[in-house]
């Protein structure tokens, strides 16, 4: 197979270097999403698809017309890889009610929590 293919196969996931958190941050707001002070970036063929925050609480985007659910399996290993690698085997990922995510999410292996508010708060 080649390069070429395996390019356009996976995406590639990386993190966000300070002068891109704007490009991230403009990537999700074309697709009518935000995230969260995002840390890692999701990019296939050369285009930011989605961005993830990596701790114990997860917030998630990624493109609803770019990604595809390949891209989204494959993001989400890596993020589950980095939290692990950490120590970090036990974490919480926010999804609004209207996310597709929500039909897969406990076919994934997530527990369904409890409802909670989010709060927040700028300094």
């Amino acid at each position: 197979m080649s390069n070429d293919r395996l390019k356009e196969m996976y995406p590639k996931v990386r993190i966000i270097r300070p002068e891109e958190f704007a490009k991230v941050q403009e990537a999700a707001k074309a697709d009518n999403h935000g995230v969260f002070y995002p840390t890692h970036q999701v990019i296939k063929n050369g285009e930011i698809i989605g961005a993830f925050s990596a701790g114990v609480v997860v917030h998630w985007w990624m493109d609803s017309k770019k990604a595809k659910i390949r891209d989204s399996i494959f993001a989400m290993g890596v993020l589950e890889a980095l939290l692990n690698q950490v120590g970090i085997n036990d974490f919480k990922i926010m999804i609004s009610d209207d996310s597709p995510y929500m039909q897969v999410m406990e076919d994934i292996g997530f527990t369904k929590g409890d409802n909670v508010n989010l709060f927040r708060k700028r300094g």
